[in-house]
């Protein structure tokens, strides 16, 4: 794309979330041990970077609980124990994006 990523269509986000996702799960947890905290120190950079981390998450999800089915079934398994060993400082991201945007969200309004 030729514009900002806030401007860009969709399918461009999508596809760079897909590449992201593509790449963790050929170098998560192994080879990218921060992957979760690379996702996450970006969220401060805007809008449109906490789209593009939550949809890496979300494909990066669906394609470890079953939707890929050329992942093989070790690493699956490699990277569900992975989630699953990350799975609180997931649920405390969401839980700070949710609470961050609440309040711009309560910001705008008053």
């Amino acid at each position: 794309g030729t514009k900002p990523m806030s401007e860009e269509p969709y399918h461009l986000k999508e596809s760079l979330a897909r590449l992201v996702a593509e790449v963790a799960k050929r170098e998560w947890p192994q080879s990218w041990e921060n992957f979760l905290s690379d996702l996450n120190g970006m969220c401060p950079l805007g809008k449109t970077q906490q789209e593009l981390v939550l949809m890496v998450l979300l494909r990066l999800a669906e394609d470890v609980i079953g939707m890929d089915v050329n992942l093989q079934n070790q690493r699956k398994r490699e990277m569900m124990l992975a989630l699953n060993t990350h799975s609180e400082g997931i649920f405390k991201f969401f839980l700070n994006m949710l609470t961050y945007n609440s309040k711009m969200l309560n910001q705008m309004v008053s």
